[in-house]
């Protein structure tokens, strides 16, 4: 349950995601990844099964109960005495019913059996919107933290050419071991910076794994 909602983040973090996007608008993912992600979503998947299930109650009241029902029965009856009459019968006993309905019962069963379709239907989509906004929000998170990760890793390479620039300048004595030292200090903060913000990717796949799980415990 959880796997197709963390598709679209998984597989952009694994660097294959843009590689089935010939289709897809710039910056979004795969559509077929998102679909299957809203598809997955348990408050989607229950919506349409409210659905189905307002379809046949709908079927249910447009047929009514209104149906011809047989009913039989055998009794044996036994008759004391003297006489013709005297002695043991069985009997039998049919009957035939069909309830009717009252004049326009029938289209006001199906209006309100239309009613709750109509009503199941909205509230399938409002779940589908919703997952939706929740998958929009993951993934604009992950290319956030992703544009990030390749600003910090750019930052750690220029710290380190400009280190080894005032290194060299050190040794020929065109610049001092404090400005080495202050060019190494940029490059380990630049290096943590980069470790941070390199494990937010991940971070947020993960996150979009967990996001179903969540919601279903929520409705629990």
């Amino acid at each position: 349950m959880r796997k197709p909602f963390a598709l679209v983040l998984a597989l952009a973090f694994a660097g294959t995601a843009f590689a089935g996007m010939a289709h897809a608008e710039p910056g979004l993912p795969d559509r077929a990844a998102v679909v299957a992600a809203l598809d997955a979503d348990p408050s989607v998947k229950a919506a349409l099964a409210r659905t189905d299930a307002a379809r046949a109650e709908a079927d249910g009241l447009a047929v009514g109960p209104h149906e011809v029902t047989v009913n039989a029965m055998i009794s044996r009856r036994t008759v004391r005495g003297e006489g013709l009459d005297a002695g043991s019968y069985a009997e039998f006993e049919g009957q035939v019913t069909r309830p009717i309905r009252l004049p326009g019962k029938a289209g006001l069963d199906r209006r309100i059996g239309g009613y709750g379709v109509a009503y199941a239907r909205n509230m399938a989509e409002d779940a589908r919107h919703q997952a939706a906004l929740g998958l929009a929000q993951g993934w604009w998170d992950w290319l956030d933290a992703a544009a990030q990760t390749t600003v910090d890793r750019q930052a750690v390479a220029n710290q380190q050419r400009l280190l080894a620039s005032v290194e060299r300048r050190a040794a020929l004595r065109d610049a001092s071991r404090l400005d080495a030292d202050q060019a190494r200090a940029a490059l380990g903060m630049a290096q943590t910076a980069a470790a941070r913000s390199a494990s937010g990717p991940r971070r947020l796949a993960m996150r979009g794994s967990s996001w179903f799980s969540s919601k279903r415990s929520s409705r629990d």
